[in-house]
């Protein structure tokens, strides 16, 4: 199992019931791509998600960034 995280500019507070399905996989990104204007803009929430491959299985953590 691999913990990533992962921002989305959706917010989504419903992610641990239903996580394959979420609507932030619409638009998201790994934290390392967004740039300094992205991290500042405080439009994005960032995820922590543990993986098996490429399947999430786990939300960890829900938080803005900012």
């Amino acid at each position: 199992m691999i913990k990533q995280q992962v921002v989305s500019k959706i917010f989504d507070k419903h992610i641990k019931d239903n996580i394959n399905n979420s609507p932030i996989w619409k638009e998201c990104k790994h934290l390392e791509e967004l740039n300094d204007d992205e991290k500042e803009s405080g439009e994005f929430t960032l995820y922590e998600i543990k993986f098996e491959g490429i399947t999430p299985i786990q939300v960890l953590n829900i938080k803005p960034i900012n």
